[in-house]
């Protein structure tokens, strides 16, 4: 996996929409494909998950429901069927990545809250028009890539945003319109904040989200604050061992053993390199050994182990995480 999204000229914070549309315009244009490719091709992976979008409001691939309440927003060149195409040339699986709510859009991203009719501040969980924005969403991207798209991994879940009231269903339905045999994956947080339970019965893969591994398991616990939570005396420390700590408490864990977690097949995505939260990056940079105890078992238990790599910008990946990775893979075989 990788996150690639746009973000307005920050130098021009206060430049027009045509302008910004420019912007957005100009980095998609400058997207390095066929470096991104070779470097996945380096990892040995089976499957690419490719970000259409989060809080930023630019989305990475045209659709028809944006383009008609969000114009300005999709770009001239369609990176998300160009990059399909590539992975499935390779006989390889491709998963797109959207959010599944607007809740604190960046500051750039004009509109996109009233776009999708996202009650900012206030309670959505019987938000109808929401929803039903978002399944217009996933179906024009479900038909639009069809069988290229093999599975959707559906980002920020969280029960204090639908309280159980939102038609997960539903959402399935849209996300499968244009290939039914597509797997989905709606996450809550799922490892990283302590869920080991799925979020609905209906999809075919757990989320799986990981922030942190140690020796093999992961890390159940949350170790997510703000940047001043971690350090020495702080609420987040590193062990003599060099593992996060939480302090006052004990670490948690989930060790696989099963290919299935509540009938779901078990897949952890986890960050490399770069983690989903203030903590400092070297505390989330493992070795290729300590990716390779993860990958085992879940080898052994018949899970997916995916991997976050920080993108270079320009669509290339951080070379040295890919190396990594490699190594994991050739460690593991």
């Amino acid at each position: 996996m990788t996150h690639w999204f746009v973000y307005p000229d920050l130098t021009l914070p206060d430049g027009t929409q045509e302008e910004r549309t420019a912007w957005f315009n100009s980095q998609a244009d400058a997207f390095d494909v066929k470096t991104l490719m070779k470097q996945f091709d380096q990892t040995g992976a089976e499957w690419l998950i490719f970000t259409l979008a989060q809080s930023n409001g630019y989305f990475n691939s045209a659709n028809p429901f944006l383009d008609r309440v969000y114009p300005g927003h999709t770009p001239r060149r369609d990176l998300g069927m160009e990059i399909a195409r590539e992975v499935k040339k390779r006989g390889k699986r491709f998963i797109l990545y959207l959010p599944g709510q607007f809740n604190g859009t960046d500051k750039y991203a004009d509109g996109l809250e009233e776009a999708f009719c996202w009650n900012k501040g206030g309670d959505n969980s019987e938000n109808k028009a929401f929803e039903d924005c978002m399944v217009a969403l996933f179906e024009g991207y479900s038909r639009k890539y069809g069988r290229l798209c093999d599975g959707w991994w559906i980002d920020g879940c969280y029960h204090e945003l639908h309280r159980e009231k939102w038609d997960w269903e539903r959402w399935c339905r849209a996300l499968r319109a244009g290939n039914p045999d597509s797997a989905v994956a709606l996450s809550d947080g799922s490892f990283r904040i302590g869920i080991l339970k799925p979020l609905y019965d209906g999809c075919d893969y757990f989320g799986g989200e990981t922030h942190d591994i140690e020796r093999g398991m992961i890390r159940i616990d949350a170790t997510i604050g703000a940047k001043e939570d971690y350090g020495e005396g702080k609420k987040f420390y590193l062990s003599e061992d060099g593992y996060v700590r939480v302090r006052g408490e004990r670490p948690r864990y989930f060790v696989p053993a099963t290919q299935y977690i509540c009938g779901q097949q078990l897949q952890a995505l986890m960050c490399l390199d770069q983690p989903w939260s203030e903590m400092p990056v070297e505390w989330n940079s493992y070795s290729p050994e300590e990716l390779a105890m993860l990958a085992r078992n879940m080898k052994r238990a018949r899970g997916a182990l995916t991997v976050n790599i920080p993108n270079a910008g320009n669509g290339s990946l951080q070379q040295s995480t890919v190396d990594k990775v490699a190594e994991m893979g050739r460690l593991i075989r």
